[in-house]
């Protein structure tokens, strides 16, 4: 590893043991019983013993970090969707984990008229009668304007 001069501020505490006692934080993340133990970024900057920016600046800068990052990411996400299906995991929340690994639920409908697409929705608005300004419904002896609200 080569030094690089700091430039003010604190020293850095990246060195040639941050990725070795990074690795052995990931290989220690397993479940035991009902008690999830799953690698997270939090997890790993508490075993490091600093914040999750710090993380995130020596990614930027040592390249080998950012790989340490990665595995982090795929192991979590690995075992999010196969402890999700077997339901070992609770599927909502590792649905909700999932989304931060860009995963997404998403529904589509097609809707359409005896197989024909439907480009607009066409609507007739009621006119105004002459006779007191009622609409045409209001108008027809009999039927009364409920004014877009239906009795249930």
């Amino acid at each position: 590893m080569t030094e690089e001069k700091n430039k003010g501020g604190r020293p850095t505490d990246y060195n040639d043991k941050t990725v070795e006692k990074a690795r052995k934080y990931i290989a220690s993340c397993k479940d035991e019983g009902k008690e999830v133990n799953l690698p997270t970024s939090e997890g790993l900057a508490l075993s490091l013993k600093v914040t999750r920016m710090t993380l995130y600046n020596w990614a930027d800068k040592h390249k080998e970090f950012l790989y340490i990052l990665e595995e982090l990411n795929q192991e979590q996400a690995k075992r999010l969707i196969n402890k999700g299906l077997s339901g070992d995991y609770n599927s909502n929340i590792a649905k909700l984990v999932l989304a931060k690994h860009g995963y997404k639920d998403k529904s589509e409908q097609d809707i359409t008229s005896k197989g024909e697409s439907i480009t607009g929705i066409n609507y007739i608005v009621p006119k105004e009668n002459e006779d007191n300004n009622k609409t045409d419904l209001e108008a027809t002896p009999g039927v009364e304007d409920t004014g877009g609200q239906e009795d249930n």
